[in-house]
């Protein structure tokens, strides 16, 4: 599916938007993570830091204690009692700054219970040292009790340190990801972004290169219409009306032949040119068709301001609005004046000459029957008396009357076609086929006849005279294959545009392709008497029939391999 420029850039620009979107939430939240990440690293920090005071607190306890068994000196006791004071809150800020961690939370609770054992065994020292002297005190301390709780103080302040640094070694390594991650994806949307303005750049450039063009072709457009409109003008009559048939424009080949100026047609409708000629449901079928938003066709016999009337071949094609209903009609008319008086003097020739044939056709028959008539009563009453050569001319005189006979019954057949009007209807053209098929082979119950036919369309024609043509065709058919062991005969059909097209095939004699423009002339045979009986004139009435019927009829064939005879009808 194409995309209009416009709906290119959109979709580019909306990509655009959507990629600045996703840089957004994506550098929020790499900054986010960041954020968190140098929080948790203060954090650690802030845990090392406090462990540290605490060890340090711890460290002030056992000094001051040390210092004031020795010396007894009251000084070496405000250190004493000052890491005491603060200790407990150190321990607290220590366990409130590794409470998110289970195992660093067990350490410190473990860690204040050993401080507390420490500081009370740092106050029983400072006691004895008070009340029972220098000795009781050295040996409560060389009990080594003080140094164990200090090595247990030491490893498990050393374990929560060491927990806290790989802690923050973890932070730190994340945050160096999502650095990474964050250019990674910055760059990566850069490039992006570049790209589709490059992209941008080009489709701009592509787009001014389609629409010069689309300029230079709508310009030699332009121009091929102005052409075709001055050559309409010139070779045809124009007129435009509205939807009321009111008449807008005019050309000059109009005002010519209707010998109105322009002046004189314009707001006029139609009916000043009309003849009387045509009936009114002539002149209403005309315009239903229009008015449904269809183009009319067909020859309209007008009459000009001078009272002389000519015909007009027309076409009139309807301009639809968005509703699909006419606005405007334009009507290109040609004259074929001259044509249809051609046309009324061939009609008037043919019509004589088809009297003329029927009449020589009916004046010959008498004499013929006469002929054909005496030659018998001599061949009854004197056979036995003439030799063998009377006899054999005798015969050949009744034989020639006879084949005369049929050949004026054939002729008048023909003539009459050209008077005959047509009366149309729906036929079923497969039952009319199977029909005369099934009547020409009881004719034939002796020969081995095999008929292939499938579903034949129907037609709109006259019955009588395309059962005519069913029946030359057909009677040809299994006349042409009298020599083979096994006729085979094709009927079918085929739509092709406008027209269905019948055919009938056979397996039969076949004939010349070089011969085949006679075939449909009267008399016109390509095989003698001899090899196959008949008159000439079968083929030339299927050929009046189809064409009367507005249709074509084609034969193709090769000798000895049979034949094809089509023909076509109007699908309409």
């Amino acid at each position: 599916m194409a995309f209009s420029f416009e709906k290119k850039l959109i979709l580019i620009f909306s990509i655009l938007i959507i990629e600045v979107v996703v840089a957004g939430v994506i550098t929020y939240k790499i900054n986010k993570t960041q954020e968190d990440t140098e929080h948790l690293i203060q954090h650690t920090h802030e845990a090392l830091y406090a462990s540290e005071q605490v060890f340090s607190s711890v460290q002030d306890i056992v000094l001051g204690t040390r210092g004031y068994v020795i010396t007894v000196d009251s000084v070496f006791l405000r250190p004493f009692e000052k890491a005491n004071k603060r200790i407990h809150k150190e321990i607290n800020l220590l366990e409130n700054l590794v409470k998110d961690n289970p195992a660093q939370k067990l350490r410190t609770d473990t860690l204040e219970n050993l401080i507390d054992a420490r500081i009370k065994l740092s106050f029983q020292t400072i006691q004895l040292r008070k009340e029972k002297g220098f000795g009781a005190a050295q040996q409560l301390i060389t009990s080594n009790r003080g140094k164990f709780y200090m090595d247990k103080i030491r490893n498990l302040i050393q374990t929560i340190e060491q927990e806290e640094e790989g802690l923050l070694l973890r932070q730190q390594e994340a945050n160096a990801k999502s650095s990474a991650a964050f250019n990674r994806s910055f760059f990566t949307l850069l490039g992006s972004v570049l790209l589709i303005l490059i992209i941008v750049y080009f489709i701009i450039r592509h787009n001014i290169y389609v629409r010069k063009r689309a300029e230079i072709k709508l310009q030699n457009s332009i121009k091929e219409i102005a052409d075709y409109k001055c050559a309409l003008h010139e070779s045809a009559i124009v007129a435009i009306t509205d939807q009321k048939g009111i008449i807008k424009h005019t050309n000059d080949n109009f005002c010519k032949i209707s010998k109105y100026s322009r002046d004189e047609l314009i707001g006029q409708d139609h009916r000043i040119i009309n003849s009387g000629y045509h009936p009114k449901e002539f002149i209403r079928d005309l315009w239903v068709t229009i008015a449904n938003g269809k183009i009319w066709k067909g020859e309209l016999k007008n009459k000009a301001k001078d009272g002389t009337v000519y015909w007009v071949d027309t076409n009139i094609i309807p301009f639809l609005n968005e509703e699909g209903k006419p606005y405007q009609y334009l009507a290109i008319r040609v004259d074929i004046t001259d044509r249809k008086k051609g046309e009324e003097q061939l009609l008037a020739v043919n019509k004589e000459l088809e009297a003329f044939s029927y009449s020589v056709s009916h004046d010959l028959r008498a004499p013929l029957r006469a002929v054909h008539g005496y030659s018998k009563m001599l061949s009854d009453d004197y056979g036995s008396k003439l030799d063998t050569e009377a006899t054999r001319l005798i015969n050949n005189i009744m034989s020639n009357a006879k084949q005369m006979g049929q050949l004026i019954d054939a002729l008048l057949v023909f003539s009459r076609l050209g008077r005959k009007e047509l009366v149309k209807n729906n036929i079923r053209m497969h039952d009319r086929v199977h029909e005369i098929f099934a009547e020409f082979k009881k004719e034939e119950e002796h020969r081995n006849i095999e008929l292939h036919m499938g579903e034949l369309f129907p037609a709109y024609a006259d019955n009588i005279t395309i059962k005519q043509v069913w029946m030359n065709l057909i009677s040809n058919a299994i006349k042409y294959t009298r020599h083979k062991e096994k006729a085979i005969i094709e009927i079918g059909f085929e739509e092709k545009g406008n027209e269905i097209i019948y055919y009938v095939k056979d397996n039969g004699a076949g004939f010349d392709m070089s011969y085949a423009d006679k075939l449909f002339g009267v008399f016109q045979r390509l095989h003698s008497d001899e090899e196959f009986e008949g008159t000439g004139v079968g083929l030339a009435i299927v050929h009046r029939i189809i064409v009367k019927h507005g249709g074509r009829i084609w034969a193709e064939g090769k000798v000895n391999e049979g034949a094809v005879f089509s023909f076509s009808l109007p699908k309409n």
